[in-house]
């Protein structure tokens, strides 16, 4: 199997810097991650009242089946 660049340089990073660089690299991007996550969480829920929810069937959402 052909090396292609990228793995190339990644052996050459991995061979220029300790290992513990990379643990410590991937565990801040997991860390960016879950902060992002948490964030994005925050925005989507919210509590659903009886003001949003539709007072008849006429106005409530069709569902249109395929087949």
């Amino acid at each position: 199997m052909p090396v292609t660049s990228f793995q190339a340089d990644y052996k050459a990073w991995l061979a220029a810097d300790p290992p513990h660089y990379i643990v410590l690299l991937r565990a801040q991007v997991a860390l960016a991650w879950l902060d992002r996550g948490r964030a994005l969480r925050g925005l989507v829920e919210k509590d659903v009242t009886e003001e949003d929810m539709p007072e008849s069937e006429e106005r409530a959402p069709q569902i249109i089946g395929c087949g």
